[in-house]
């Protein structure tokens, strides 16, 4: 049972860490991005 629920909250921390990648990978695009329209 507490396997289980270890493997719960590793899912849960990793999916918001890909979220978290995913927001500062948009932010750092972004970041290019205004850079090379200026």
């Amino acid at each position: 049972l507490r396997e289980k629920e270890n493997g719960v909250s590793e899912n849960e921390l990793q999916h918001k860490n890909n979220k978290l990648n995913d927001i500062y990978f948009y932010f750092n695009n972004f970041e290019l991005i205004m850079k090379e329209s200026s």
